[in-house]
């Protein structure tokens, strides 16, 4: 996939390229089963990297011998739709540097996620029928570890009954597309964002107080989830508003 400077219909600029492979690999991945094509089945492994991919104007990049991997995790080829809900493994190694550069080097993530279809049922009634992501309810839960463009380290980790929550049914705000309406504005698209909903993620930056992320209801337990991208980061029992757009 491939993008030259364009503004997406989800108000942000892409450029560069996007690379999948999906090629049968035991060698490196036992796990990789050589006839599953599609994500919902079991053994199903593809790589991905990125080449001078930009994000409005953030550099993104994945090391030249280590692409990134997303793979099926059902522990067999024989499930119930039932009792099992569907997930994946995202794994990779992420250099991001700053529009104009850095003098300290990239930020380094290391993203070690499990990415689970929550109402596995309601999107994928039929187990040999493609995923209806526009029904998609999502959670994911893990770690996110690395250092920051300073050289500090940090750890974000995701419990499993705090999951953060996308759901592709709803949408927040309609986004600004780069088409113009005949007035010359620009024609809005709904639908194109889907922002986490609910869920809680704790932040310990190297030297600093540990800080955990409110994502949906704003850290009000009692709040309905909130289709936005407010929310609440809580230090030393300080609440500060956010907007994760910014």
């Amino acid at each position: 996939m491939s993008y030259n400077n364009v503004h997406c219909v989800d108000g942000d600029v892409r450029e560069g390229t996007v690379w999948l492979n999906y090629t049968y690999k035991p060698e490196r991945y036992p796990h990789q089963t050589p006839n599953s094509k599609y994500a919902r089945e079991y053994g199903f492994l593809g790589e991905f990297s990125l080449q001078e991919y930009k994000v409005n104007g953030w550099k993104i990049e994945t090391p030249a011998d280590t692409p990134a991997i997303s793979f099926n995790d059902l522990p067999s080829a024989n499930y119930d739709l039932a009792t099992t809900s569907l997930s994946w493994k995202l794994q990779g190694r992420f250099f991001f540097t700053p529009p104009g550069g850095s003098s300290s080097g990239p930020m380094v993530c290391v993203v070690k996620l499990t990415k689970t279809l929550e109402n596995t049922r309601e999107a994928m009634p039929d187990p040999h029928r493609d995923i209806n992501w526009g029904k998609a309810l999502l959670s994911y839960h893990g770690t996110i570890e690395g250092r920051s463009g300073d050289g500090k380290r940090f750890v974000m980790s995701i419990a499993p009954d705090n999951k953060l929550i996308r759901d592709f049914k709803t949408s927040p705000d309609r986004i600004a597309a780069v088409d113009l309406n005949a007035s010359g504005n620009p024609d809005p698209h709904a639908g194109t964002s889907h922002p986490f909903t609910a869920g809680i993620a704790t932040l310990a930056p190297e030297g600093k107080y540990p800080r955990q992320i409110y994502f949906g209801n704003e850290g009000t337990s009692n709040l309905a989830p909130q289709v936005d991208n407010s929310g609440v980061v809580l230090i030393k029992g300080n609440s500060y508003n956010v907007d994760f757009r910014n």
